[in-house]
């Protein structure tokens, strides 16, 4: 709701950090907890006290089961995905995406970062393959010998063939005439 909310007024959308999603409905819990826990106490006599301890273990029982739950869907369920999604990619399957990339939190960032490297990958993979049958199919029709593209140098002196260093500062012209 406070996303769409956002981007009705053009805001964008809110990237919501995974601790306050993961802390939000823990702290409901633990508040509603809290007061059902004064509710009971404050409506109980002296004598009840046993009903009280019983009360507040079950409201602690409830609060870990409420921080599990949420700690199952939120972090644990994309990494396990994660980790079967590269799995699968190690073993050669470039098709592969993860489902909670759309989600506005770091664990959705790290998804669209995997699917893009992913992207990446299965792109720079075709490319390889195309230059790789490209250069296949030049070897299996190599180009005719014909006539050499560059000039031959003229004869005589010059850069290479004896003589005149051709045009070498003097002191590089100096150092290659002593050199035996």
């Amino acid at each position: 709701m406070l996303t769409r909310a956002c981007q009705l007024l053009n805001m964008g959308p809110v990237q919501v950090s995974s601790r306050i999603k993961f802390l939000l409905p823990v702290a409901g819990v633990l508040v509603l907890g809290l007061f059902v826990f004064l509710g009971v106490t404050i409506s109980l006599h002296a004598e009840a006290g046993q009903l009280v301890i019983l009360v507040a273990a079950a409201g602690a029982v409830v609060v870990c089961a409420v921080v599990l739950i949420v700690w199952a869907v939120l972090i644990q369920r994309p990494l396990v995905e994660m980790q079967d999604k590269m799995a699968r990619l190690r073993a050669g399957d470039m098709d592969v995406s993860v489902s909670f990339a759309a989600q506005k939190d770091e664990i959705g960032e790290l998804g669209r970062n995997f699917n893009e490297t992913v992207r990446q990958l299965r792109e720079s993979r075709e490319e390889v393959q195309r230059l790789y049958r490209t250069q296949m199919s030049r070897a299996e029709h190599p180009v005719p010998p014909g006539p050499d593209p560059l000039p031959k140098p003229p004869p005589g002196p010059g850069p290479g063939r004896g003589g005149d260093p051709g045009g070498l500062p003097r002191g590089l012209a100096h150092r290659q005439q002593v050199r035996p």
